[in-house]
């Protein structure tokens, strides 16, 4: 009747402090089929076909530890995570195949458009990453935005408007696919680690 909660500050070398890793992430594509990635769980991306009451493990086939996923549809998704990792699945996770980011430090968020618009921001080095891909990831490429925090999520309003929040209450906006970009006042130092936008005011 008395519990407390602490903080537990033990890390090994396989299980990074809590800032320095995502936030698990999961989705939902309709009131059945859903995904969830944790890091700590390496290789494998989670799906439930029955509103959450059980998930199945899919391995990607890579040792890699998995920050973020999202599916367009019921069969076709991707998910990003440790050393620039992308890989993709047309066919609900049974099989994946590996895309070339063209980086090696964590891709912490991945969000698409539709099948062939998406976007991905992470890093957890001195190097900011955001990549944009306009042919369903078969190529990624670098996009510039002011600052060099870490980016850890990506909330898109439509195919061309979009939000990235990361450390030091860092926002970032831009209403062109990412051509530029605009910083906005959070009002707090704080890490940002998500952003969900309903609409374009919400």
């Amino acid at each position: 009747t008395n519990a407390q909660w602490g903080v537990d500050h033990q890390t090994t070398d396989d299980q990074p402090p809590l800032d320095q890793d995502p936030i698990p992430r999961i989705q939902f594509y309709n009131s059945s089929i859903g995904w969830l990635t944790r890091p700590l769980t390496r290789d494998t991306v989670f799906k439930t076909t029955n509103g959450g009451l059980n998930w199945t493990g899919y391995r990607i086939g890579d040792t890699i530890k998995l920050s973020s996923n999202y599916f367009v549809d019921h069969s076709t998704g991707w998910v990003v995570g440790q050393g620039g990792r992308i890989a993709k699945t047309t066919n609900g996770g049974l099989n994946w195949t590996i895309q070339t980011s063209g980086v090696n430090t964590w891709l912490n968020d991945v969000r698409f458009a539709n099948a062939q618009t998406g976007y991905i921001a992470g890093s957890h080095d001195p190097t900011r990453v955001l990549l944009k891909t306009t042919n369903g990831g078969t190529n990624w490429f670098s996009l510039s935005a002011p600052g060099s925090t870490r980016l850890f999520a990506i909330s898109l309003v439509s195919a061309t408007s979009l939000y990235c929040v990361g450390d030091s209450g860092t926002i970032l906006f831009s209403s062109n696919g990412g051509s530029s970009w605009i910083t906005q006042s959070s009002g707090t130092s704080a890490t940002l680690r998500d952003v969900v936008f309903k609409n374009s005011l919400l």
